[in-house]
Order: C-alpha cells, then structure tokens, then sequence
C-alpha cells in the first residue's frame, strides 16, 4: 500500500478526514450538505459509501450489493465488516480505490472538474499490477467469525467507569457510569454544551469528568474504559506522546496520585452501550444530570443486560 494511503486510511480509522460533516463542528453556518450529490450530509459513511457518485465507482470495483446496501451510523463499523471478507491484498487496493474516489471528489470541491466513475476506477488499477478486490488468495485481513464480548464485570474491589460522548453538529453530551463488581450502579451523570470540538477532544473530557468522580468519591481501585481507540492508547503511552493530545493527558494524569490503581482500556460501541446512551440522552434533552443508584429509566435495560451475563 502506498504511504499517502496508509496516512489515508489511518484518517479514516480516526474519522478526520475533512467531510462537510466535520469542518461545520469547526466552522460555524457551515454547509453538510454533499457537494457531489446535494441530497444528505457528507459524513464519512456518506462520502465513502453511501453517495450516489461514489457508490458508482465501487459497484465498477467488483463490491457487490452485500457490502454496498448495509446501513451504518458509522464508516469504520463498515470497514470492519469489510475487512472480515477481505485479505491484504485485496483490502490494500479497497483502500487505494477509496483513496482515489476522495481525491475525485476534491477536485470536484476545489477544481469543478468531476471525472467520471470508469476513470476513477481506472486511476485506482493503475497504482497495482495485481489490483483486486476479490479472487481472494489469503485469509481475511480481521478474522470473519464475529465476537460480541459485552460489558465485563471489573475484578472484586475494583470499580469501573464508562465513559462516552456524542458530537451532533455542535451538540455535545458527555457521560460518566460507575459499576461495581457486581453490575451494580453506584455513580454516574451526563453533561450538554453547545460549541464545535472534535470528536476525540470530547471523549478527553468525558474522561476528565469520570476521574472527578472517582475522586469525589474517594475510588482508590478505577478501570477507566471508553470505546475510542487513539485516546486510550494516548493515555497508555502518555510518556512517550509529543502531540498536542499528549500534553493534555499528560496534565489530566498529573492527579493520578489520588488512585491506588488506575487502568484504562478500550471496549468496542456495543459494549459501551450504556455510556453511548447516556450521551445520547444529553443531546437529546439538552441538560445536566448527577444521578447515584437511582438512575434513568432509559438505560434500565442495557444495565440489567450487564449484569446479568
């Protein structure tokens, strides 16, 4: 694979690439609309999947409806379902082909040249001597069989603390929940504002707001958990991260010394459900609330679902 792909599928793992959806959290009256189709939001599952245009040149590149007519809130549930078919090969050219159709797409934005879909595709092939997407000759690159680990219980004397948040345009929430050993709530809130921040900032702060509450009340045994991969590795290699999200930990760590025990790890969106519904709810009613065990009716279920397995 290229580098500058590789740079590019990273982008795409982390969700900054620069849709019309992301620039308006920065930028305010800021348009989503798609400049190629003018009918939905550019988000990243949209631009890479969902538009029209694009969807032309992957139907070109051999996908065929069962990767193509799958719904998904977000583009790296449908990459991961993809890369459970496809082995490097093949999924090292998938990238290149999207990699082409974003390009495509800026020369539209920038140039307001729109090459046709063949041309794109063709563009794509040229980059390999062996571009395919299928005719698949090693296993796939994330194993096909499908693993749902749910919400695990933390270790006796250990409490642990979800955390969450959700960017809608410039509606943020952010939620903290702690369990015990048992499943039981103990703690928790959720919190609204209204400004443009980036996704991965917002998950920062969510965690922040959790530490506070561990601290509030005298935890000395945490296990912080959240479902965004870049910012719990940056608290893992904290020392050794020169970015600007790295100074930042850095300074949310300094209070460490309060907590006997203190890990931090990551959990996939299904099994942080409770939090992600949570931050939803914020959004949702545009306020504040600290809650203890008596907590909101609308996460009764996934609660009892947690602690029963």
């Amino acid at each position: 694979m290229l580098p500058k792909v590789k740079v590019f599928s990273w982008r795409i793992g982390h969700d900054i690439l620069p849709t019309y959806a992301n620039i308006a959290r920065i930028r305010h009256n800021f348009s989503t609309t798609c400049p190629r189709c003018k009918n939905n939001e550019e988000s990243l599952i949209h631009a890479l999947k969902d538009c029209p245009k694009v969807r032309e040149t992957l139907t070109i590149g051999c996908l065929n409806n069962r990767f193509l007519d799958g719904s998904y809130s977000r583009c790296i549930d449908w990459l991961e379902y993809i890369l459970r078919e496809l082995d490097s090969k093949a999924a090292a050219d998938f990238f290149t082909l999207l990699w082409n159709c974003w390009n495509n797409k800026n020369k539209l934005v920038f140039q307001g040249n729109d090459d046709p879909a063949r041309m794109v595709w063709e563009r794509a092939h040229t980059l390999s001597n062996d571009f395919r997407v299928f005719n698949l000759n090693d296993p796939p690159v994330i194993p096909p069989i499908l693993m749902y680990k749910g919400w695990k219980k933390p270790p006796k004397d250990f409490i642990k603390i979800n955390v969450d948040a959700t960017v809608s345009n410039r509606d943020n929430g952010y939620d903290v929940i702690a369990r015990d050993a048992d499943g039981f709530v103990i703690d928790g809130s959720y919190a609204y504002d209204n400004k443009a921040i980036d996704v991965v900032w917002e998950k920062l702060k969510a965690v922040t707001i959790g530490m506070k509450l561990a601290a509030s009340l005298n935890l000395t045994k945490i296990i912080m958990e959240s479902d965004n991969a870049n910012l719990i590795n940056t608290f893992k290699n904290r020392d050794k991260d020169v970015t600007i999200l790295g100074c930042c930990v850095k300074q949310e760590c300094m209070d460490f010394n309060k907590f006997e025990t203190i890990q931090f790890n990551w959990t996939d969106r299904k099994s942080n459900s409770v939090a992600h519904l949570l931050s939803k709810i914020a959004v949702k009613n545009r306020c504040d609330l600290t809650f203890d065990m008596d907590y909101p009716m609308e996460i009764h279920d996934a609660i009892i679902k947690d602690a029963i397995k």
